[in-house]
C-alpha cells in the first residue's frame, strides 16, 4: 500500500468518526502516523498551490456537468426539461460562488461602513459649541476621543474654564446693591 493511500484510508477514517487511536487500531499503524496525516491534510488548507489544484479540479468538473445539465434540459420536454433546468442553475450557481462571480452584497456594505468618517451627533456639536463659547480651542476630533474616553486631560481643561465662570458668577453676587427708593405702602 502506498503512503497515499495510507492518507486516504486514514482520512476516510477520521472522517466517519473513529477516533485517532481507534484508526491506529483498525489499520495497524501507530498514533503518531494518524496524526501525521492528519496534520498533512490540515497543512494543505493553508497551501494556496494545493487549494488552487483543489479548486480548478473542482471547477472543471462542474464545467463537464454544466455542459451535460444544458444537453439535458435542450434535448428533454416538459417536466424533465424543468428538472434539468433547475439543476443546472443551481450546478451554475455554484460553479459562480467558487470563482467568486457572486460574491455577496454584505462584503459592498462593509466597506462603506468602514470609510464613513464618524461625525459629532448633536449633544457632541452642542458640546463644542459651549467650549467655543468658554473660548476653549477644542476641535471635533477631540470631542470624539474624548467621548471614546482616550482624551482625558479635556476634562480637566473644561473644569477649570467652569470653575472660572462660577468664580465670576460669585462675584457678581457679591456687589453692593444700590439703594432701592422706599416703596409707598
Amino acid at each position: 500500500m502506498t503512503e497515499r493511500d495510507d492518507h486516504e484510508q486514514i482520512l476516510s477514517l477520521l472522517a466517519k468518526g473513529y477516533s485517532v487511536a481507534k484508526a491506529a487500531k483498525v489499520l495497524g499503524l501507530e498514533e503518531a502516523d494518524i496524526r501525521a496525516a492528519l496534520r498533512t491534510a490540515t497543512d494543505n488548507f493553508r497551501n494556496g498551490d494545493h487549494l488552487r489544484q483543489v479548486w480548478a479540479l473542482e471547477d472543471w468538473r462542474l464545467g463537464k456537468l454544466l455542459a451535460k445539465l444544458f444537453e439535458d434540459a435542450m434535448a428533454a420536454e416538459g417536466a424533465d426539461a424543468w428538472h434539468a433546468s433547475v439543476a443546472y442553475t443551481r450546478v451554475s450557481s455554484r460553479r459562480a460562488e467558487l470563482c467568486g462571480a457572486n460574491a455577496p452584497l454584505s462584503s459592498a456594505v462593509t466597506i462603506m461602513q468602514t470609510s464613513a468618517p464618524a461625525q459629532l451627533n448633536t449633544t457632541q456639536e452642542l458640546r463644542l459649541g459651549v467650549d467655543r463659547v468658554l473660548g476653549l480651542d477644542t476641535k471635533p476630533q477631540d470631542i470624539l476621543e474624548e467621548w471614546e474616553g482616550r482624551r482625558p486631560e479635556l476634562e480637566e481643561k473644561r473644569s477649570k474654564a467652569q470653575a472660572a465662570i462660577e468664580r465670576l458668577r460669585n462675584e457678581g453676587k457679591q456687589k453692593p446693591k444700590v439703594d432701592e427708593p422706599a416703596k409707598p405702602h
